[in-house]
Parts: structure tokens; C-alpha cells; sequence
């Protein structure tokens, strides 16, 4: 199914992330170890939680990956290093492609595709690490169908 992409101007994003080295077949596991983590981190640090969690890829190769796995937060906290491997960062404000993906997240790869020929097709070229902003809880949503992936790639 064609996916519907639009160049967007993206703010600012202050978040809360743990960074990890993996395969692509332990991109799932590492979500759900590092993401309830991070949220927990949030919480009993009383920071406000300004979206859903999202995956960042800032290194992407042929074997391994590095995955950041976290949360956008209204505020920076008051240090970037903060305790148990989280990390604060900053993602720039900026032009990016984005679109929405709709359906299980083993599917995502055919979404990149299509987003990168449309890039490819536009003139556009990557300019920073990819986001995928996860729009619905597999928890409350058990059906992957219903799943919905925002997908940003600065340009």
C-alpha cells in the first residue's frame, strides 16, 4: 500500500534514551528491556513525558545497529548523563520526511523502502539518524493491523 510522505519541519526534541549495539533480530528485545526502563527513570524523577516512546537509529550497518530506545520529555533534565545507561539528547530541529506506517512492525523495512525511492525521486537526501514514533500501544491494540509507526527521516 502507497504510504502517504510529506516534507515537515520538525522542532526541537528534548528525550530520555538507552543506547544499544544490536543485531536487527534483537531491535524488539531491546525495546522492551530499555523502554520501560527509561519511562520508569521519568517517573520517579518527576519529568513530564511530552509523546509516545520512539526508537532512534543513529548507526545503521550490514551486521549491527545502534539503537537509541526512549521517550521525548518536555524539559532537558538537569544533566545529560543521567543513571542506569540513560542518557539525555537532543534531536534538532529541522526539514524531514515523514509518513505513517500502518501494520506490524516486521513490515517496517518495505516502509523504508518506499519512503528512500520517494527521497530518491524528490531530489532529497538523508541528513541524520531515522525515528520511528510507535502511535499505538501493542498492549491496548493487541492486533499488529492496527499498529501505527510514525516514521521521520531528517533531510
Amino acid at each position: 500500500m502507497p504510504l502517504d510522505i510529506s516534507v515537515r519541519d520538525q522542532p526541537t526534541v528534548h528525550a530520555l534514551v538507552i543506547r544499544r549495539r544490536v543485531t536487527r533480530d534483537e531491535i524488539a528485545t531491546a525495546l522492551a528491556e530499555c523502554l520501560p526502563a527509561v519511562f520508569d527513570y521519568a517517573q520517579r524523577q518527576g519529568l513530564a513525558i511530552a509523546g509516545p516512546p520512539f526508537a532512534r537509529y543513529p548507526e545503521v550497518g550490514k551486521g549491527s545497529l545502534v539503537i537509541e530506545s526512549g521517550i521525548t520529555v518536555a524539559e532537558p533534565p538537569p544533566s545529560a548523563v543521567l543513571a542506569d545507561g540513560i542518557e539525555a539528547i537532543v534531536i534538532p530541529a529541522g526539514r524531514a520526511v515523514v509518513t505513517i506506517h500502518r501494520g506490524p512492525y516486521d513490515s517496517l523495512p518495505e516502509s523504508y523502502q518506499q519512503i528512500e525511492k520517494w527521497m530518491r525521486d524528490q531530489g532529497l537526501s538523508a541528513a541524520g539518524a531515522p525515528r520511528e514514533t510507535y502511535l499505538t500501544d501493542p498492549g491496548d491494540h493487541p492486533d499488529p493491523a492496527t499498529w501505527e509507526t510514525e516514521i521521520v527521516q531528517p533531510v
